[in-house]
């Protein structure tokens, strides 16, 4: 997350000093595109593929995904599903929105990154 902002900063300040074209804007602006991509993990066809999230829909309850993601990545062969979003496994590092929080209720609605997965518990470790 400090790393789209200040990544975002860069860009504004880079395009307003140098310009759209200049070298340096253009590359700012691939590397923050990059920081935007959200991976996630789903069972596809019976394995775990990634896919990267576009967006979340029905107030969070279903994300639209699109995959699998292969190394080179072929957008052409790649498929856009709805799927439950309790049925996604986000990468770490990802950034999160925290929702239904109990016992550190005040951290709902605050955004941090994923930094560990435990998969007995199901549970996540974020970093604020």
């Amino acid at each position: 997350i400090e790393a789209e902002r200040l990544l975002t900063k860069l860009a504004a300040t880079s395009n307003r000093v140098h310009g759209p074209d200049h070298r340096l804007t253009q590359h700012v602006a691939s590397n923050l595109q990059l920081c935007k991509v959200r991976h996630v993990q789903i069972e596809y066809q019976n394995e775990w593929k990634v896919f990267q999230a576009l967006r979340y829909e029905d107030d969070w309850k279903k994300c639209i995904v699109q995959g699998p993601i292969t190394k080179p990545r072929n957008i052409q062969d790649e498929k856009t599903v709805t799927i439950a979003t309790e049925d996604i496994i986000p990468h770490l590092c990802t950034p999160v929105v925290c929702h239904g929080l109990e016992i550190a209720h005040h951290l709902n609605g605050q955004i941090g990154d994923l930094r560990l997965h435990d998969e007995e518990t199901d549970c996540y470790e974020v970093h604020f």
